[in-house]
């Protein structure tokens, strides 16, 4: 079975929802997420909505990336 989640981004990326296979979402996530040498995401205050068959979520999202030393202190560029 291929999954097809619907992400919604708007808010953070400007770009419109969008629904590609998950298995596409987390090696596009996986890459992005290459350069960092850490990361912390804490997601609080979820809020989800049910109707019917659908359901959508809300939550507040702190995210912080670390990239490495070289770059943090002007070195090469990042990516």
């Amino acid at each position: 079975m291929h999954h097809r989640p619907r992400r919604h981004f708007e808010s953070v990326t400007g770009m419109p929802p969008l629904q590609t296979p998950l298995d596409d979402y987390v090696a596009a996530i996986r890459s992005s997420f290459e350069p960092f040498v850490a990361t912390h995401h804490s997601v609080t205050g979820h809020v989800i909505t049910i109707n019917g068959d659908h359901a959508a979520a809300h939550a507040h999202v702190h995210a912080e990336h670390w990239v490495p030393g070289e770059v943090a202190a002007g070195g090469k560029p990042f990516g």
